[in-house]
């Protein structure tokens, strides 16, 4: 049966990690039903590889291709830890297609990075946030239909969660992502869903069709 509200018992489904992908939440879009997960075992890993992770746009627009294009680098990736607390998250359609996969970390910024960070946690006056760093994928068949902008409004809802969960407390997080400043639909996608861009750094041996790495940050509310 499929679940139609946030899972209670969501900080222990939080580590079945490699077990099996556990289910968080389902939703109709586009009159579609849709099951939002957590977590990574083989057969996500296969999925991302095959439907995501080798899709022309996102090799092109991806700084380090080689980081998850196998089903081996994924599993060796996105295996949790207490250092950086990473999770997995997924989108799936009823009839078991991978639509979309995000995953988050805690992050440590460089100089330049925090600089900027700094400067708009003063601006908007949060207080000693944790940093945390996410990237999201949509599969090229599901693509258009607002499904970037539901994961992103999901795992933001979840991924707080799961931190509280871990330092066994409320906490302050200021979300970031990067993108190239020559991909308008992701950067646009982001603003779209409160992201604002703070900072446009020069990227080391880039392609000739990329622009600068633009950071782009939200606080959590």
């Amino acid at each position: 049966m499929l679940k139609e509200s946030v899972n209670d018992d969501y900080s222990k489904k939080s580590e079945l990690y490699l077990d099996d992908l556990a289910e968080l939440q389902s939703f109709k879009n586009l009159g579609k039903k849709y099951i939002f997960k957590v977590g990574v075992n083989e057969d996500l890993a296969k999925a991302w590889v095959n439907d995501i992770s080798s899709e022309a746009e996102v090799v092109k627009w991806t700084a380090e291709p080689i980081k998850r294009s196998t089903v081996g680098e994924i599993l060796k990736r996105n295996i949790p830890g207490e250092t950086k607390y990473i999770v997995t998250y997924s989108l799936w359609s009823e009839k078991g297609d991978l639509a979309a996969v995000a995953w988050y970390q805690i992050w440590e910024p460089g100089e330049e990075e925090l600089k900027n960070i700094t400067q708009f946690c003063k601006e908007e006056g949060i207080k000693n946030p944790i940093i945390t760093t996410s990237a999201f994928r949509v599969a090229l068949d599901f693509r258009r239909q607002g499904l970037a902008k539901k994961i992103i409004s999901l795992t933001e809802l979840f991924y707080p969660l799961y931190l509280s969960e871990k330092f066994k407390m409320p906490i302050n997080i200021l979300f970031t992502l990067e993108t190239d400043e020559m991909n308008q639909a992701a950067a646009q996608t982001y603003k779209s869903n409160g992201y604002k861009i703070i900072g446009a750094f020069e990227q080391p041996e880039k392609e000739t069709y990329r622009g600068k790495r633009l950071l782009m940050v939200k606080k959590h509310t």
